[in-house]
This record gives C-alpha cells, structure tokens and sequence, in this order.
C-alpha cells in the first residue's frame, strides 16, 4: 500500500491558530500546529527515522517513489546501500524494451548502444547504471521519444571497443530480459561480454556479406539466448548450402523475416533470393513449414522473379496439406488476385509497392493465412 505522508503546509482547524487575546481564543486552550511541530525536525531526524525503519520496508518506500530514490541514495551510506540493493532486485525484470547495436562508427573504434526503454522503467534502469564505477566513464545520453502509442526513453552512448568493462558494465545493468535485440554492425568477438546470460524474444540482424562463418554465429546466438523470432537483412549470401541455413533457421525458430537487398554481382532479372538462382522454393517453404516454423515472411523486392506465378500456385496447393496452423507472406512477379479459398484456409495475392524507385511495376504479394480446423 502507498504511504501517505501528510504535507507540511497542511493546517490544523482555525481555532487553533486564534491568538490569545481573540474572542474565541485564550492562551490556555492554544495547541501546537502540525507545521510548528513538523519545522522542527531536522533533515538529519528524517534520515535517521528512515534508518530505523526494517529493512524491507525502507525497499517497499523505495519502490512506491522511484524517482526519488537518486536523492534518498545520496543521504547515507546505509540508505545508499539499500537503494543499490532495490535496483538489482529483479534480474528478470525486462527494463530494456529494444536494443540497437551498431558500429563501428565511421572513422573511430567505437560501438554505439541504444536502449529504448518505457518511461516506467527509466529511473530504475539509471539506478543500475549509477552505482557502477564505470557510470562516471561513460557519456550516457538519455532523450525523449514517443514509439508507436508507447512512450519510450532512448539512453544511447559510444563506447571505445578495447574498453571492455563498460559492455559488462552494461551487461549487468540491463538485466537478464530484453524485448528485441538489433544488431546492425557489431564485431562479433564483443557480444558474449555484452549478453551473456541474457534472453531476448526477437533479434533483427543485417549482414552486407552473409558467411558460413557468420551463419553458425547466428544459430548459436539463437539456441543461447532463446530467440523466438529473427529479422534478418542480407546482401551477398556466401556458402555452400544456403537451403541448408533456411532450414536450420526453420528448426530454431517459431517466426522468421528474409529480407534480400542488393547483390551488384547479381543480374536484377535473375530468379536471385538468399544465394540461389533459380530455386525450388515453393518445395523449400513447404520444408520450412514441416519444422518448429509457423510463420515465414520473404520480402525481396530486388529480385522479384525468386517466386513466379507458376510458384505461387504450387504454394497454394502445398501449403494447406500441411495441416498445420501458418503465417505466410512473400513478394513476387505474379499477379494481383490470385486467391483460393477453402473451408479452413485463405491464400491470395495483393498488390504492394515496391520501395525500389528503378522498378516502376508494383510488386505482388502472395499470402497465406491457413487455420488447422
């Protein structure tokens, strides 16, 4: 339950305050005022008051009033330590809504941090961070923003890459729980110091060269920190068995987004998607979708032959034997309105523009939305 604190400037009923000579008022019947009793007291008793009190309870008045708990921290040392205590409490508490990671910045050795955090959740994040030694090293900036219909504070700093104790310093602030994870550019040998121990729902990777090397790094990422949903951006795709990842992917996660950009050594004209020309991939998604995958998103406006009406029709016979319940959404060359309906499924096409201005021919959409009856 909130404490309530009776205000200072409250004043008690008027007679009270009646001078002795007034007619209603003697100096026999003149009491002491809830203001001149309270102006006594010195910062020091109010302290000591709190220091007095359990242990538990100075933690339950610590969580009532976030805010304030910069300001309490500072008053003594035994205060401060139970500040420092309520802000590590709850290591599974999820402060840090979305995470950006990206960097080398051009022309430095630095990475840059950003954490999107909900305004309910700052003041117990900036706790975390100012009782660590490195909090007076770092330039934190903390800035409003409004996201969607929530709103969100954005802390972002530049941290020298060889300055290895301030991504543990981070590690052990943000908690064991983050909402989404971005990793634009990030050197890879960084990213156990900065997540170990760590969860996060959805990651969202960008690869302009996407390796053997780097794809194992991604699976392994998956499988230790319990990535349920995958965003991931590629380029140039360069293995052996690209299909294999796919499908590897497909055994890891529950949703995955594909998005193909730019390949220079690729003919736009090609049927180019995650380094396949010319690929089965009507037998591939089918694939996919025998594993732990329920929902597949395939955005490749670069190259939108990958998937031709003749491959769009062999998905809508495929994808409703499954008999299992699916999200499906991709573009491609084909047409606007192609749809078939069945009792317990819908899969259509639909006209979605592409955002490359050189191709100045709408891009179709194929999806499918089958429910398991």
């Amino acid at each position: 339950m909130k404490p309530r604190f009776q205000k200072g400037n409250q004043r008690s009923p008027k007679s009270a305050h009646l001078p002795p000579d007034s007619p209603n008022g003697t100096a026999e019947n003149k009491q002491p005022t809830l203001h001149s009793t309270t102006s006594t007291l010195t910062s020091s008793d109010l302290v000591s008051s709190l220091e007095s009190l359990p242990r538990h309870l100075i933690l339950q008045i610590i969580d009532e009033d976030p805010e304030n708990a910069l300001a309490m921290r500072a008053t003594s040392r035994f205060i401060k330590s139970c500040v420092d205590e309520y802000a590590m409490m709850g290591p599974s508490l999820q402060l840090v809504e979305e995470l950006i990671i990206s960097g080398p910045i051009k022309d430095s050795q630095k990475i840059c941090l950003s954490l999107i955090v909900p305004r309910h959740n700052s003041f117990h994040l900036e706790l975390r961070l100012i009782r660590h030694p490195c909090y007076k090293k770092v330039r934190l900036m903390r800035k409003f923003m409004w996201n969607g219909n929530r709103d969100n504070n954005l802390f972002q700093v530049n941290i020298q890459i060889g300055f290895e104790g301030a991504f543990e310093y981070f590690s052990q602030s943000i908690g064991n729980n983050i909402g989404k994870v971005v990793i634009e550019r990030f050197e890879g040998q960084l990213f156990p110091k900065l997540f170990n121990g760590k969860e996060f729902h959805h990651l969202d990777v960008s690869h302009t060269i996407f390796t053997q090397t780097e794809a194992d790094k991604l699976n392994n990422t998956i499988r230790d920190h319990s990535v349920e949903q995958l965003t991931l951006t590629v380029g140039k795709v360069v293995m052996s068995d690209p299909v294999r990842i796919v499908l590897q992917l497909s055994n890891l996660l529950s949703s995955l987004r594909i998005y193909q950009t730019d390949n220079v050594e690729i003919n736009s004209d090609s049927a180019y998607f995650f380094g396949v020309v010319e690929g089965d991939w009507p037998r591939i998604i089918a694939d996919m979708f025998t594993r732990k995958l329920d929902k597949l998103c395939i955005e490749n406006y670069w190259f939108p032959e990958y998937l031709s009406t003749m491959c769009a029709d062999k998905l809508k016979e495929a994808l409703p034997l499954l008999g299992k319940q699916l999200w499906f959404a991709a573009s491609y060359g084909g047409y606007e309105g192609a749809k078939r309906k069945h009792k317990d499924y819908l899969v259509e096409g639909k006209v979605r523009f592409s955002k490359r201005q050189s191709i100045s021919a709408p891009i179709r959409e194929c999806q499918a939305q089958i429910k398991k009856t």
